[in-house]
Formats: C-alpha cells, structure tokens, sequence
C-alpha cells in the first residue's frame, strides 16, 4: 500500500472501527447525552478528573493527567499552570450541570487514530458557543491530555 493509500485507510478504518459499536447505543441515539460517573469510556473518565482537579482548583492534579511531552520542561509546566489550567480551573462549570465532575455533554467525538481521541464538549453556560476540543491519547489502559481548550 502507498503512503497517501494508508493515509486515507486509517481515517476510514478508525471510523468504521468508532461507529460500530455504537449502532444502536445510548450516544448513538443522542450525541449530546452526558456522561455519568458510571461512564465506562476511559477518554471521558480521564477528563472527567480533569474537571475535579480543576473545581478544586488542584494544578499537581491536573498536571498528572497531561502528556508527558506537553509538561517535560519547567517552561511548560509553567505556562500550563499559568495559562491552560488558570483557564480551565475559571471555566469548568461553563461545561458541567452543577459542579458533578462527570456531567459535562460530549458535542461530538473524533477518533483521530494511533490512539487519540478529540472531544468536543458542550459550553452549558453559553449554549450559542461553539463545543471547545480537548485531545487525548491513550497511555496504558486510560488516557491524558494532549490539549485542552476549555
């Protein structure tokens, strides 16, 4: 296979691969249904402890679900204390129903393959805005932050 055949492969396989699952399934029904604690998707339970690190305003917390390639020089750490979570720790609740962790509305979901995943997450407070992305990539058996624009 060539290099722009596989290019064009991967994106199909990994949709195929998201979209089968979900025949017939709760979000498939209703790509705006929140997610529980109960949830069992790992990409959401990783962001749901994002969300609690930042309603209790906990920066170690936080930092130790980011990539490790985002927070390798002190600059980083810096600059995600500072300008990511500063952000995220004011906003959390703009995405959540009350201030339950695990409330937040998955807009929309792209499966970006090698294991990353986007969300797109719904602003509850400001419903006109557009679903602000947050990258993961799986680690292991659960997922860290790539990026965040909440």
């Amino acid at each position: 296979m060539n290099r722009t055949a596989s290019r064009i492969v991967l994106p199909i396989a990994s949709f195929i691969a998201f979209a089968a699952p979900l025949a017939g399934s709760a979000l498939a029904e209703d790509a705006t249904a929140p997610v529980t604690a109960a949830s069992s998707d790992p990409a959401e339970a990783s962001l749901t402890d994002a969300f609690k690190a930042a309603l209790a305003n906990d920066f170690k917390g936080y930092l130790a679900l980011v990539h490790a390639s985002e927070k390798a020089t002190p600059q980083q750490v810096s600059q995600l204390e500072r300008y990511t979570f500063g952000r995220f720790a004011r906003q959390a609740t703009w995405y959540l129903k009350g201030n339950d962790p695990a409330s937040f509305v998955v807009e929309r979901r792209e499966e970006l393959g090698l294991g990353k995943v986007k969300l797109f997450l719904k602003d509850l407070a400001h419903p006109s805005r557009t679903a602000a992305p947050v990258t993961l990539e799986k680690v292991g058996a659960g997922f860290v932050l790539l990026s965040n624009s909440l």
